[in-house]
């Protein structure tokens, strides 16, 4: 009976360990996604800045007139 028990035990601790690395996966591609689109987000607003500066060649586009 003990070992029985000693069994189920091991078999529920190997499908939580198996639990974890199915969310550590999730995890890291979610964190890979999230990256991207930060970095998408980073070039947009790069390229809205230099289209702003260029439309407005007398001020800074983030912290506004230039200061001379």
């Amino acid at each position: 009976m003990h070992r029985q028990f000693a069994q189920r035990s091991r078999v529920r601790k190997l499908q939580y360990i198996a639990e974890l690395e199915r969310n550590v996966q999730a995890l890291q591609a979610e964190a890979i996604a999230e990256l991207t689109n930060s970095r998408d987000l980073d070039s947009q607003f790069a390229n809205l800045s230099l289209k702003q500066k260029d439309a407005n060649p007398g001020r800074d586009p983030v912290t506004g007139p230039l200061r001379t």
